[in-house]
């Protein structure tokens, strides 16, 4: 129903290194414009900017009670607002670190996509990659359901261990 005939028509046509889909309802904060996900930004130090979507829940700390933004707002504006002392890459690790609760979560940027399982996989987040023939390479493919990577047509399908944290390249899993 989200992803219409005309939808699936314009994407289509639009290169991209990184695709990010989220057809899920926000479980906390208010229904409000800035809870829908995926969410966009920027951290505020190197400018570099990085998609997220999440689905479950982070523990809840002291700030959810302030605002009616959802937790996966908090973790955004969180990363942004880090002091970057080298790559976004260890920033994105170490904020994905201090997470608690059951999650799955993946954070696309303009050179990898991040996939990442909270410590206990409450929350289940499985990869796989479909075959591109006209471009001679494999797409890689992130889900919360196996099923959703099988209607892909993605092949060689994996579960993501609990509490890893994945990296996917041009050059593959790492």
């Amino acid at each position: 129903e989200v992803f219409s005939a005309d939808v699936v028509k314009k994407y289509q046509q639009t290169l991209a290194h990184v695709w990010i889909y989220q057809v899920r309802y926000g479980t906390s904060g208010s229904f409000e414009p800035v809870n829908v996900q995926p969410l966009i930004a920027a951290n505020n130090q190197s400018g570099e900017q990085f998609i997220v979507a999440h689905n479950g829940q982070f523990s809840k700390d002291i700030r959810h009670l302030e605002t009616d933004k959802s937790d996966t707002v908090l973790f955004v504006q969180n990363l942004a607002g880090r002091k970057i002392d080298g790559h976004l890459d260890q920033q994105i690790v170490q904020a994905i670190s201090e997470k608690r609760g059951a999650w799955s979560l993946v954070i696309g940027t303009r050179k990898a996509l991040y996939v990442a399982r909270d410590p206990f996989g409450f929350r289940p987040l499985v990869y796989g990659h479909i075959w591109d023939d006209s471009a001679k390479t494999y797409i890689w493919a992130a889900a919360s359901e196996t099923s959703s990577l099988e209607t892909m047509g993605a092949t060689d399908i994996f579960e993501l261990m609990p509490g890893t944290v994945a990296k996917i390249t041009e050059g593959g899993l790492h």
